[in-house]
C-alpha cells in the first residue's frame, strides 16, 4: 500500500497478495511517481517534497539499543536495499542521549561519526532517516532501562518495582522512575549546576550540527514516547478505575478482585485484556486518561520541545 498526499491523502494504490507474490515487492521503477522527491522543505507542520506533495515516511525502525557495544548497528546496505524494496522509504534511526553526552557538557564525536557512517548506509540505499533521541526507562540507571546518561537520574537510591513479566508498567509503579522524569520535567540542575533540560536541548544543538549538512536526513524525533513521572501513577488509576468499571459490567468482576488477580499475576487478567478488543471498549478507556494526558503534554512536552528547537534552529 502506497499512499501521497497534497497535505491530504490523494493517492492509494493497494497490490493485490498474488501480484506480489509472483513479481516481488514494488521498486522505485516500478511506481516513479509515487516516491518523494528531494530536496525536501517545510510548510507549516507538513514535511513536503519538490513537487510539493506532503511527505508521509513508511518504514521501521533501525539501531541497537546496548551500550556494551556502543550502540553499534549490525545491519548491512543488504538490509537496507531489502527494505527500500519492500516499499520503505525511511529509517527511524536509534540514537542515545547517553551516548551523545557520556558526561555533562563533554560529547562523544566518535559515537555521532559511528552513528553519521550508518547514515550514509542507508540513505546510499536509497532510504531517509529520521534520528530518534531513543529513551526505555528513561536511562540504564533504571533497571533495563536506556536513554538518559547516569548522571542525569535524579534519586538513584529510591527502589525500583515492576510487576513481574511487563517491564513498561515500571512506568506506573517505580519510584526512582517517577523521580527521574519528574526532575527532567522540572529541569532540575545536573552535577555541573546546569538544567537537565538545558543538557538535552545543547545535546541536540550537537547532533543537530553535526548533521544539518547530509540531506538524507530529513527529521528528529526529539524524544521518543516522553512519559509523565509520578503523574503516572494517577493517570494508571484512572484506567485501572475505567476498566474496574467495565469489568464488573462485562464481567461480574469488582475492582477490588480486579486488582488482586492483577497482583497476582503480575499484569490484567486476560478477561480484563479481552474486553479491549472492543473499539468501543478502548475508546471508553482512552478517553478517561486523554485529559490528563493533554494536560502534560501542553504543561511539560510543550515546553521541552520549544526549549529543543530554539536551541536547534540557533
Amino acid at each position: 500500500m502506497i499512499m501521497w498526499g497534497k497535505c491530504r491523502l490523494i493517492a492509494l494504490l493497494t497490490i493485490p497478495t498474488a501480484a506480489l507474490c509472483a513479481a516481488g515487492w514494488p521498486t522505485e521503477s516500478d511506481l516513479p511517481e509515487l516516491w518523494p522527491r528531494p530536496p525536501f522543505t517545510v510548510e507549516g507542520q507538513n514535511i513536503v517534497d519538490a513537487t510539493g506533495r506532503c511527505v508521509f515516511p513508511r518504514g521501521v525502525n533501525v539501531g541497537n539499543k546496548s551500550s556494551e557495544d556502543r550502540h553499534a548497528t549490525w545491519q548491512s546496505r543488504e538490509h537496507y536495499l531489502s527494505l527500500r524494496n519492500q516499499g520503505m522509504t525511511a529509517v527511524r534511526y536509534l540514537i542515545f542521549w547517553s551516548a551523545v553526552e557520556p558526561e555533562p557538557g563533554q560529547y562523544d564525536n566518535a559515537y555521532l561519526d559511528a552513528v553519521a557512517r550508518a547514515v550514509e548506509e542507508i540513505t546510499a540505499s536509497g532510504l531517509f532517516v529520521i534520528l530518534d533521541m531513543h529513551q526505555d526507562l528513561f536511562s540504564a540507571a533504571i533497571p533495563g532501562g536506556n536513554g538518559a546518561p547516569r548522571w542525569a537520574v535524579a534519586r538513584q537510591d529510591l527502589p525500583h518495582w515492576t510487576p513481574d513479566g511487563v517491564w513498561s508498567l515500571a512506568y506506573f509503579t517505580s519510584p526512582r522512575l517517577h523521580a527521574a522524569w519528574d526532575a527532567f520535567w522540572s529541569n532540575e540542575p545536573g552535577p555541573d549546576g546546569v538544567g537537565l533540560q538545558d543538557h538535552f536541548a545543547r545535546t541536540w544543538q550537537h547532533v543537530a550540527a553535526r548533521f544539518r549538512d547530509m540531506p538524507g536526513v530529513i527529521g528528529y524525533d526529539l524524544l521518543d514516547e516522553p512519559m509523565a513521572g509520578s503523574m503516572m501513577t494517577g493517570i494508571g488509576t484512572l484506567a485501572l478505575a475505567t476498566l474496574g468499571q467495565m469489568s464488573f459490567q462485562e464481567l461480574g468482576l469488582a475492582l477490588p478482585d480486579l486488582i488482586e488477580q492483577s497482583m497476582k499475576l503480575g499484569y490484567l487478567p486476560r478477561e480484563a485484556l479481552s474486553m479491549l478488543e472492543s473499539p468501543d471498549a478502548y475508546r471508553t478507556l482512552f478517553a478517561s486518561i486523554e485529559p490528563a494526558i493533554h494536560h502534560f503534554e501542553q504543561t511539560s512536552v510543550a515546553g521541552l520541545y520549544e526549549r529543543v528547537i530554539a536551541g536547534i534552529r540557533s
